[in-house]
């Protein structure tokens, strides 16, 4: 059972749509996917100091593409409710990396469903909808910054947190919940990462110290990053992301720079802030 801190990110890929002119419109628009959707990846230059997330695969748009399965997810409730939701094409920009443990795939899924709703409302249960795409989803599609998340990830009791600055960094490897979580055994928790002027609780990620062990490329990268700060360092989530809380917005953005020359060239690299209204 997931117990945890959710908190967002000032960093958010970005997602729009529009409506075709008709069901079969959209030569040159993307990949066609089922029921008429669309979908198109933007690549741009990441918010808030954040390098760009270039990914040379294409998108998918079978079932493992949120964006569509929350439309269409919000099309079929909305079909009940007697609100017809047309064919519609997405665009994607993403600035937050793909299986890294950071919910851009679970935010975007929520961005869709909001957005749909204000565009065609149909007293739909977004909450409920939520769920049904992922765990991380209904943190998103709620309004709170910050929240205590437990069972599935449905159960939410918003938490007040100040906002924080911090500098993320992914090796370029993608890492499944399914993988974490299976590498996961009990009484393999990291010793929880703090520092002297670190004034809140220790922080432990309980699937740190599988994927670390498993996936090489993260336990060096935590090793790298506990060098050249002092600070807590800890992964993210699921990973393979990790991440580093600074004292201010200045110390974060000299950790990254600093962060740059440490890893390899390429490497994702992010100073943003966690629970900060935008």
């Amino acid at each position: 059972e997931l117990d945890g801190v959710m908190a967002r990110l000032t960093l958010a890929d970005e997602v729009a749509y529009r409506q075709h002119a008709s069901a079969s419109a959209g030569a040159g628009a993307g990949t066609a996917a089922p029921q008429g959707e669309h979908v198109i990846d933007t690549l741009e230059r990441g918010a808030s100091g954040g390098d760009p997330w270039l990914d040379a695969q294409p998108m998918s748009v079978d079932g493992s593409n949120l964006v569509l399965r929350a439309a269409q997810a919000y099309r079929t409730a909305a079909a009940a409710a007697g609100v017809r939701v047309p064919a519609l094409r997405w665009q994607l920009t993403k600035r937050v990396p793909i299986a890294a443990g950071l919910g851009g795939g679970s935010s975007d899924a929520a961005t869709v469903l909001r957005m749909l709703a204000e565009r065609y409302p149909a007293g739909c249960d977004l909450a409920t909808l939520a769920a049904g795409l992922g765990s991380d989803v209904p943190f998103f599609v709620q309004a709170a910054v910050a929240a205590r998340a437990r069972g599935r990830g449905e159960r939410l009791e918003p938490v007040d947190v100040p906002p924080q600055p911090v500098v993320l960094v992914n090796p370029g490897v993608a890492v499944s919940a399914a993988e974490a979580y299976g590498w996961w055994s009990p009484g393999r928790s990291p010793v929880g990462a703090t520092a002297p002027w670190w004034r809140g609780p220790a922080i432990v990620n309980d699937l740190e110290a599988g994927v670390a062990e498993q996936v090489p490329l993260v336990g060096a990268l935590l090793e790298r990053m506990r060098l050249v700060h002092d600070g807590p360092v800890a992964m993210s989530g699921s990973g393979a992301t990790c991440f580093a809380l600074a004292r201010d917005a200045p110390a974060a953005s000299a950790l990254a720079d600093r962060l740059r020359s440490h890893l390899p060239e390429g490497t994702w690299i992010a100073a943003t802030s966690l629970a900060q209204r935008s």
